[in-house]
């Protein structure tokens, strides 16, 4: 039920945000753009509280003993022990979960390279309107929702190997066809194939995560690796880990540069980084033969 419940993850937020794009497109377009954010960002910091309320009350915790040995009161050695406990994670990780830590790591550097520059290539370089971007989420969250719940069920039928090999392989290939689109439909087109990647990966690598982390190591492991490889935006609020933040640091920074020479070039480096991606996990991502709890 690992594949169902993590698509439930990502099907349900979609579902509830799936008209937030086309709210932002049309105030952007009534409003121009900073008023539009500030109407945003106050409804964010409202419903931002709503959400906090509902955690306070209503989250059970799964662990009954945490069998926690620092008092959260001594702050240093809290982060004395953290750390040491950290670099055991950080062996067990390369241990076992190498390869994927290797592709997490390339995809989130491309992504942080082409990521930025979406909505300014989409308007600027393919001529989409604000109210057409809104329309075109949308759209893509709808797929993402519908979509969603069979690649789940083909997770678990399946593997979750082979569908981060086929997320790898369909994100690859969109992100390349986006820099062909000319006009809204082919846009929207190659968008929507891009989502339907995103959730074969993001799903899949989530799925293996679960599967095949043990309990004790699973939060530390989440906050080296997240929750699961992101390539495009994702309702939810899924965590990237703190491994992941120097690529992201790096691929952000270049990114400016290689859009500044071409803005055509983070949709070439990025479908590159991602056949490598592919390759690295056809030969050596393998599903745990034990599926942890």
């Amino acid at each position: 039920m690992r594949g169902i419940g993590y698509a439930l993850t990502v099907s349900v937020p979609s579902a509830v945000g799936i008209v937030s794009p086309y709210i932002g497109g049309y105030l952007i377009s009534m409003y121009t753009l900073i008023p539009a954010n500030r109407i945003a960002y106050l409804f964010s910091f409202l419903l931002g509280l709503v959400v906090a309320s509902i955690r306070w009350k209503f989250l059970k915790e799964t662990i009954k003993d945490t069998g926690e040995q620092v008092p959260l009161k001594n702050i240093g050695l809290l982060f004395k022990t953290s750390f040491q406990e950290l670099l055991k994670s950080f062996r067990w990780m390369f241990d076992k979960l190498r390869a994927y830590a290797i592709i997490t790591a390339l995809i989130s550097f491309a992504f942080s390279i082409a990521s930025p520059f979406i909505v300014m290539y989409a308007t600027q370089i393919i001529g989409l309107t604000t109210y057409e971007w809104g329309t075109l989420l949308l759209i893509g969250g709808a797929v993402q929702t519908v979509s969603s719940i069979p690649i789940g069920s083909f997770i678990d039928k399946h593997s979750c190997k082979a569908s981060i090999v086929i997320g790898t392989i369909i994100t690859c290939f969109s992100n390349l066809a986006f820099i062909f689109c000319r006009g809204y439909l082919q846009t929207l087109i190659v968008y929507m194939v891009l989502v339907v990647g995103h959730n074969f990966l993001f799903i899949g690598s989530s799925a293996l995560m679960a599967n095949a982390v043990p309990k004790p190591q699973r939060g530390r492991i989440s906050a080296i690796l997240g929750q699961g490889i992101i390539t495009v935006s994702l309702r939810g609020g899924f965590s990237s880990g703190f491994l992941l933040f120097a690529t992201s640091v790096v691929g952000s920074v270049s990114g400016g540069y290689i859009y500044a020479l071409n803005p055509t070039y983070p949709w070439i480096i990025f479908p590159i980084v991602l056949g490598i991606s592919a390759i690295i996990s056809f030969k050596y991502i393998r599903d745990p033969e034990k599926v942890e709890d």
